[in-house]
Formats: structure tokens, C-alpha cells, sequence
């Protein structure tokens, strides 16, 4: 190859270089604003347009007969090889890269389109949510971690919305910046301080229920942290009003409306407390008084309902005061427990007594308080209790039962006089429990009419004359044998079956003197006892 040829190749490859360099250039400076391959395409189309006039170059020939290119064979060579070849070379990757350049310029000015449009939905969303945020009915705040080297200490108020600000009762503006424990200390206390540093470190949201004063006033409020870059996210509801509604519901459910003593459920509750203590500490006792007003039924009907309901809260206050004021021998935690079971009843609960003098002494104390005149719309009421009076032991399992058992004692204490207190025994229960058995076998009797009558003559002394007989009942029970009027007439009284008894003792009692009447063709009485409470009956 000539000299010539040589240095042909090496300007027009230096040309092509040159268009590849600037290709590149284009490529990473110009890229999207200028079109990529326009310096390719602009040397090819000067090579192409070098061949074809070497090709139609016949009127150049002096021009190629410079000492550049001198024989044919390197002007077809430098036609052929280079300018038509590369030259077209070129512009092929220089309208590749157009194409490129183009298809790029499209997808930058899409992507440009979706990025102006989701700025715009950011934004949009940013000012819902911070229009959410302030006209939120919970208070909301930002908190940044304060550190003192690795170890969280407190917090700084970044951000707090409107509800924050009244649920607090605090200004933003001296909230935020400021450090929250010296502007809130009772957070220690609470414990909120360590469950926002446990939120920061462990990412686990909080969510809890808490009461809280602030500036002297209760309040409840729900709260929720949640870990927010270095800081935590705080949501707190006041939640006061219905937790107050909540607990009155609590409270009525559990205590009396009139007098507002624990109920009979509260009651259970803390004897159904008191006996499970006991079965794990064979030492500790308790003692459960049930007091029940003497005269009440009197007092309420001749002074009327009103008087009555005020006498019952008079009674109920009495108790409460004196049973805190006792010194009784007892345990310095010790609770007891004033309730009213219904009507004209109230139970004292003494908790962790050392013996039953504890419960003497505080039932001589009631005695004397309720014996106390009352002094109620101008009338002077007087009225005493009878107290049956139980002690804890092994025995008891259910509450139901130490209150049965105490008005088994309340009931011998009536029986005994009035004003007075029993102490109950086991030979109580028995009783009640024959007394059980002989009302269910008396209601059986009388509905089968099971009695007979006996005949006691009356004579005059002087002639020994018969004069007629007085009737007196028996029952032939079937276990206990004949049955004496003393001891079933008093149940019969009781249960309401002294007058149908009543009724059927006349019958018979009539109808057979009017049999020994006609026998003995001669008049005769008959004289038959009657119970008041068959003087009471309209019929």
C-alpha cells in the first residue's frame, strides 16, 4: 500500500474517530436535550458524498491527480471502502441513535408528566392529611427523641393539633420546643415516659387506657404511640365522659338505689373473696352480722312509704359511720363491708377478725346506734334490729350459704325477744332444716286433708251433766307419729294454711255433734279454736 493510501486511511478513519467521539460527547452531555447521532450521521453523509464524487469525479480528475491519490486503484479503494462503507455505517448509527435519543426524549417527558402529576397528588394528599390531623376529634403530637449520649431521656414537642391543645389545656406554643417532662411530669408517673421509649426502641406500638389528673381534674383518655423516625407519633382521646357513664352504670349495678350501701352482689362478691382467702390461710376469720329492723312493717305503714325509705337511709348511713369507727380486734388492712340485702335488711361484713368477740362487740355497737331515736319530718321514730351473726370455718363454700345461716340467727334472735343478737350453731341449722322438712310435709297434709280431730268432753262438776266437747286437731304424720297443734298450727300460720285447716276443723267439728246430738236426742255445743289470722281473712 502507498504512502498516499496510508495517509488516506488514517484521515478518514481520524474522521470517523472524530464522529464517534462526538457521538459519545452528544450522548452524555446533550442526552435528552439534543438528539443523540447527529454528528454520526453528519460524518457519514460527508463520506458518502466524498465517494459518489469519486465516482461521478471524472470532471475533478485533476483535483484527484494531486499527489493525495494518484492511481485508480486507490481512488476505488478510498471510493469503495471508505466513503461508501463507512460513511453509510455512520449514518446508520447516527439514525439509530436518533431513534434512540428519540424514544428516550418521549419516556423522559413522560416520566416528567407523572412526576409534575404525583408532586401534585403529594401535595394534595399533604394538605388532607394535615387538614385531617388539626380537625382531628383526637389530639395528635409529634415527638423528637432527646438523647443524653445512647440513653433516650425525653421528648420535644414538634407538632400538636387544636384537640391536643384542649384535651391538655396547654398552647401550642408553649408545648412545642419545649421539653415534654418538664412541662408534663406526670407522665413518669404514669409510666408513659418508659412505654414511648420502648416504642422508639422496639418499633411495637402502644395502645392503652389511662386516668390522669390534669391541673386538678380527672380525666380518661385513650392513647396510642407509634414510632415516627427518631420521635413517636402520640393520639390521645378524651374518653372522660363515657368512663363516667361507665363507672355510674358499674356502681348502680353493685349498690342499693336507695341507700346507696354495696348490694347483695358487691356483697357476694367480696364474701365469695373472703372465703377463698380462707381456705388458704387456715388463721384468717370473718364474720358477716345480718341486721334485720324490728317494727319496721309497723313504722311503714302507719307513718307511710316516705318516712319508711327515709328511715332505711338514716338506718344505712348509721351503720357505714360507726362500723369505720369501731376499733375492733382486727387486721390493720382490714375492710369491712356495710351492704343492705333488700327492704329492712343490711349485712355487715367484718374482715380479718382475730376471734368472735370482734363480732360482739361490733353488734352491741349497732344495737345501741339504731336504738338511737330518729328524728324524721318532725316524727320521733324508734325502732331496734335483731342481728344474726355467722363465723368463716371450713364448712362454707358459697356466700349464699353464710347468709342463710345468718338469718337462721337473725330469725332465732326474733324468736328470743328482739333486740337482740344470736350467734349461729350447727343445731340451728338443724332445725331449720326440720322445720323445712315439717312445712313441705304440712302444705301435703293440708292439701289432703290428712288431720283428725279429737274430742274432749265438757261436763258440768255439779251434775256431771255432758254438756258438749271442744275439738282439738291432730296430725298423724307418718314418721313423726301424732303430732301435737303447738307445733304445726304456728307453721300452718305462717305459710298461709291455717284457713283452709280452719275451715275443715268447723266442717268436721259440726258435723259430728249433729251426729251425737241425734243420738242422744238432747242439745250439745261443741267449742272449736280459732286462729287470728282466720279472724283476719274477709271470709
Amino acid at each position: 500500500m502507498s504512502s498516499a493510501l496510508l495517509r488516506t486511511i488514517l484521515i478518514a478513519g481520524g474522521l470517523v474517530g472524530v464522529a464517534v467521539v462526538l457521538e459519545l460527547m452528544a450522548g452524555r452531555w446533550l442526552r435528552p436535550r439534543s438528539g443523540r447521532g447527529l454528528p454520526a450521521i453528519i460524518v457519514g453523509v460527508v463520506l458518502v458524498v466524498t465517494g459518489g464524487l469519486l465516482t461521478i469525479g471524472e470532471p475533478y480528475k485533476p483535483l484527484l491527480s494531486m499527489p493525495l491519490i494518484k492511481n485508480s486503484a486507490d481512488r476505488r479503494f478510498v471510493k469503495e471502502t471508505i466513503c461508501f462503507f463507512s460513511g453509510s455505517l455512520l449514518v446508520c448509527f447516527g439514525v439509530l441513535g436518533q431513534l434512540t435519543s428519540l424514544g428516550e426524549r418521549r419516556l423522559v417527558t413522560r416520566l416528567d408528566q407523572d412526576l409534575r402529576q404525583k408532586s401534585v397528588e403529594l401535595d394534595s394528599s399533604k394538605g388532607v392529611l394535615a387538614s385531617v390531623v388539626r380537625s382531628s376529634v383526637s389530639g395528635v403530637m409529634m415527638l423528637d427523641a432527646i438523647r443524653d449520649g445512647p440513653n433516650l431521656v425525653d421528648f420535644c414537642c414538634r407538632f400538636m393539633n387544636d384537640e391536643a391543645e384542649q384535651v391538655l389545656g396547654r398552647d401550642a406554643k408553649t408545648m412545642i420546643g419545649g421539653r415534654l417532662l418538664e412541662l408534663m411530669p406526670c407522665l413518669r408517673q404514669e409510666g408513659l415516659l418508659q412505654e414511648a421509649i420502648n416504642t422508639v426502641q422496639t418499633g411495637i406500638p402502644f395502645r392503652d387506657e389511662r386516668s390522669t389528673s390534669f391541673d386538678g381534674r380527672e380525666m380518661w383518655y385513650q392513647v396510642a404511640l407509634v414510632r415516627h423516625g427518631d420521635g413517636i407519633i402520640a393520639t390521645f382521646t378524651d374518653v372522660s365522659g363515657p368512663k363516667q357513664t361507665e363507672q355510674k352504670l358499674h356502681h348502680a349495678a353493685r349498690h342499693d338505689a336507695l341507700t346507696d350501701l354495696p348490694s347483695r352482689t358487691l356483697l357476694s362478691d367480696r364474701i365469695a373473696q373472703a372465703l377463698t382467702r380462707a381456705q388458704r390461710y387456715p388463721d384468717y376469720l370473718f364474720a358477716v352480722l345480718l341486721l334485720d329492723l324490728d317494727r319496721f312493717k309497723i313504722i311503714n305503714e302507719s307513718l307511710g312509704p316516705e318516712i319508711g325509705d327515709r328511715l332505711l337511709i338514716e338506718v344505712a348511713q348509721r351503720i357505714r359511720d360507726n362500723i369505720r369507727a369501731i376499733d375492733l380486734p382486727s387486721r390493720l388492712d382490714a375492710e369491712h363491708l356495710p351492704a343492705r340485702l333488700g327492704g329492712d335488711e343490711f349485712v355487715v361484713m367484718l374482715d380479718g377478725i382475730y376471734d368472735p368477740r370482734a363480732a360482739m362487740l361490733a353488734a352491741e355497737r349497732l344495737h345501741e346506734v339504731i336504738a338511737e331515736p330518729f328524728t324524721i319530718q318532725s316524727h320521733e321514730v324508734i325502732t331496734t334490729a335483731s342481728i344474726g351473726i355467722v363465723m368463716s370455718n371450713s364448712s362454707y363454700e358459697q356466700p349464699e350459704d353464710m347468709l342463710r345461716d345468718a338469718d337462721t340467727a337473725m330469725y332465732q334472735a326474733k324468736k328470743a325477744g328482739k333486740a337482740r343478737s344470736v350467734i349461729f350453731d350447727e343445731q340451728m341449722h338443724l332445725e331449720v332444716l326440720s322445720r323445712l322438712n315439717l312445712e313441705k310435709d304440712l302444705r301435703l297434709a293440708t292439701e289432703q286433708m290428712v288431720f283428725k280431730l279429737h274430742y274432749q268432753p265438757i261436763v258440768v262438776l255439779e251434775t256431771l251433766a255432758l254438756r258438749g266437747f271442744e275439738a282439738l286437731i291432730r296430725w298423724p304424720h307418718p314418721e313423726r307419729g301424732l303430732v301435737r297443734p303447738d307445733l304445726f298450727i304456728p307453721a300452718a300460720e305462717e305459710l298461709g294454711l291455717i284457713v283452709p285447716i280452719g275451715e275443715w276443723v268447723l266442717r268436721e267439728a259440726c258435723s259430728q255433734v249433729k251426729v251425737w246430738q241425734e243420738l242422744r236426742a238432747q242439745p250439745l255445743s261443741i267449742t272449736v279454736n280459732v286462729s287470728r289470722v282466720q279472724l283476719d281473712d274477709p271470709d
